[in-house]
């Protein structure tokens, strides 16, 4: 073994050496970097500097998972409006004209003599106008205006006098001008009464409410991937540092080997497998800027969801920094988590939401099993005239009056399309209550599993952060003792390795301990207002219409 004089005088000869060595890796990593495309696309183009909360605020607006349920919201939400079209009311108008010719009636014998039957044409003409509707009693309305031109002509007519019979040809009688106008009314008595009515607007309403919880859900999940694609860019980045450090270790490492090398010291395997050493290293730092690259695209993705080509030129830079003592949520009591999960988690809204439509399916069906029995009336006024106009002036007198009055009852037989339909309500129903049950043991467990790992993982980070410290130490130390001769190169290796293990445990720790804690916001459904982020439920009044959508 050498002195540590003639060490020294080594290393002094070998020291140009070694600075040629390591400006030749660290050019060849820095040009992996650059071939790869770790910088921006573009070299005119800025990094964009992004601070995690903006990157929620950003996605929020701009993320198309997000629109997309929030449009699906509103297209519920006009849905409610447009349930209230049932009670619009409808104008009509229709006009007829017609006109036929009966066959001739049979032969006429007087006398001896035979005439022809007489053959008539009637020529009718009208028009109705008037409105109609629904109201909130299931009662139907109508109220119309008309009147009628009738004419009646008898061709080849016969006239007999004294016992005489007298071809008279053609007879045109006057025409009879006829007007009217009446109220009608239809009242359910069993189905379709108003009830059912007014549930057709609940279930319009609790579908806008499923939809808004569905928009919840979406931006809670989608803002879960922004949290988790942020802080993997961060540890990516992270990453590559470490990965770069690694190829600087590693180019070292080779320096040492083969200095020792030329000193006869060591053998050329060692050199060889320190260069393969190095070569591995290089290749990881490939992988990295790959996997970097790729999370920036990701982030991109969520956040700002480009439109075009110049929105990719620019890398992002994430520069909130992992505090594993910040936004700790408390896990102290579970139970206490569990009861907000339950009451916030919109999985669990809407299926409380799809049990009260069940409810309501099976009222409907209900209705529609029973018997139609419907009471009906309608009174007006008439008026004869000779004219169109002149009927209309005859309305006016209250004399003579069209009134009516009639019950209907309908029983189908068998009854088996609504009997099956109430049938499917009631096992809907039943379906939707293990729903609710479904959801709520699944919402206990990611409460319980997300918990866990919120405190497993703020040990981890502590126990890993101290792992690479000590390993560090024992790598600095080893190869301090290589430098001297008192170590071997496969030594140096072997905690070379297992210091950048240890480096990479860390920050997948830290990564693991930031997800998890977002995991445990979204179990508990409180992701959105932890960021200050709200989606009410829509004002919705089952009492007075929405104004028009035109």
């Amino acid at each position: 073994m050498l002195n540590m004089s003639a060490i020294l005088a080594v290393l002094c000869v070998m020291l140009p050496l070694q600075l040629q060595e390591d400006t030749r890796a660290t050019r060849d990593a820095q040009e992996i970097l650059a071939a790869l495309d770790i910088q921006p696309i573009a070299p005119d183009t800025e990094p964009i500097s992004l601070e995690l909360e903006d990157a929620i605020l950003l996605a929020f607006q701009n993320n198309l998972t997000i629109e997309t349920a929030r449009l699906s919201s509103e297209a519920a939400l006009e849905g409610f409006g447009s349930a209230w079209g049932v009670y619009d009311s409808t104008f009509f108008g229709e006009a007829n004209w017609g006109e036929s010719t009966r066959s001739p009636t049979q032969a006429t014998v007087l006398g001896g003599t035979t005439f022809p039957g007489s053959t008539t044409n009637t020529l009718t003409e009208s028009w109705r106008a008037g409105v109609r509707g629904l109201l909130r009693t299931g009662t139907t309305w109508q109220l119309d205006v008309g009147t009628q031109r009738f004419r009646n002509t008898e061709l080849n007519a016969v006239d007999f006098d004294m016992g005489q019979v007298i071809d008279i040809g053609d007879v045109e009688l006057l025409d009879q001008y006829t007007g009217d106008w009446s109220l009608s009314l239809t009242h359910p008595l069993l189905r379709n009464d108003g009830d059912f009515q007014q549930q057709g607007l609940e279930l319009a309403a609790i579908d806008a409410l499923i939809a808004t919880a569905g928009e919840r859900r979406a931006a809670q999940d989608t803002l879960t991937e922004v949290v988790t694609a942020y802080w993997n860019l961060t540890f990516a980045l992270k990453d590559l540092e470490t990965t770069q450090l690694s190829v600087d270790l590693a180019t070292e490492l080779l320096s040492i080997t083969r200095s020792i090398f030329r000193q006869g010291l060591r053998n050329r395997i060692d050199v060889i497998e320190a260069e393969a050493e190095q070569a591995q290293r290089r290749e990881e730092l490939i992988s990295a800027v790959n996997t970097a690259r790729q999370a920036d695209d990701e982030v991109r993705r969520l956040v700002f969801a480009p439109r075009g080509e110049l929105e990719w030129l620019r890398s992002i830079i994430p520069v909130t920094e992992a505090d594993p003592e910040a936004f700790v949520p408390a896990v102290d009591d579970v139970y206490a988590l569990i009861d907000r999960a339950l009451d916030r988690r919109p999985e669990i809204q809407e299926a409380r939401y799809g049990i009260e439509r069940a409810d309501i399916e099976v009222l409907r069906a209900e209705d529609q099993a029973e018997s139609q029995l419907d009471i009906s009336g309608s009174w007006g006024l008439n008026s004869n005239a000779g004219g169109h106009r002149r009927a209309f002036n005859g309305l006016d007198d209250g004399d003579f009056e069209d009134t009516t009055l009639g019950i209907t009852w309908e029983v189908p037989i068998g009854n088996r399309a609504a009997g099956y339909a109430l049938r499917r309500a009631r096992v809907e129903r039943r379906r939707a209550g293990v729903l609710l049950r479904e959801a709520e043991i699944n919402v206990i467990t990611d409460v319980r599993r997300e918990a866990r790992n919120v405190v497993l993982l703020g040990e981890s980070v502590k126990a890993a952060a101290e792992t690479s410290r000590l390993n560090r130490e024992v790598y600095e130390g080893e190869r301090r003792r290589l430098e001297n001769d008192l170590s071997t190169p496969f030594k140096v290796r072997e905690t070379l390795r297992n210091y950048l293990d240890a480096l990479d445990a860390e920050l997948r720790a830290q990564l693991d301990l930031e997800v998890a804690k977002v995991s445990l916001a979204s179990a508990q459904g409180t992701l959105l207002e932890t960021y200050g982020l709200r989606i009410d439920n829509p004002n919705l009044d089952l009492e007075e219409a929405p104004p028009s959508g035109w």
